[in-house]
Order: structure tokens, then C-alpha cells, then sequence
């Protein structure tokens, strides 16, 4: 607010990873949230076939992000 924008009316600001404060009502950050338990257990078993198999892990996945929308990308009226 020391240049008269505020966040969310005048400007759009997004975080990753959906840290648990971003969900806080003075906070309200609009995050990207990550399928961490997806990519551990993909990850973890690429190891382990890698290891039991002899061979090299070679792991190439798209998996979808999810959007989490709050105040601060929202345009206030």
C-alpha cells in the first residue's frame, strides 16, 4: 500500500506450493498446489524398479497442478 496499490484490486501476486499461511484471511495468496504425494510415490518406485532390475531410472510424467484462486489475484468491486 506505500505506492497506493493494493493486492488483488491493483495487483496480482500467486505463490507455489500452497504453504498452509496462504490460506489465512489477511494472507489470501492464490497458490499453485502440487501433487507431492503423487510425485514421491512415483518417484519411489521408479527407484526401486531401477534398483531390482538393474537399471537406469528414467521417469518422463505430466501430472496436473491445481489452481487455488483467493483474494490475491481477485479484483475487488
Amino acid at each position: 500500500d506505500a505506492m497506493g496499490m493494493r493486492v488483488g484490486p491493483d495487483v496480482a501476486i500467486m505463490g507455489v506450493d500452497d504453504l498452509d499461511i496462504s490460506s489465512t484471511a489477511r494472507i489470501s495468496l492464490t497458490s499453485i498446489r502440487q501433487p507431492y504425494h503423487r510425485i514421491i510415490d512415483l518417484a519411489v518406485n521408479a527407484l526401486i524398479d531401477a534398483i531390482e532390475n538393474r537399471h537406469h531410472a528414467d521417469v518422463t510424467l505430466l501430472l496436473e497442478p491445481e489452481l487455488i484462486v483467493r483474494n490475491s489475484t481477485r479484483r475487488m468491486r
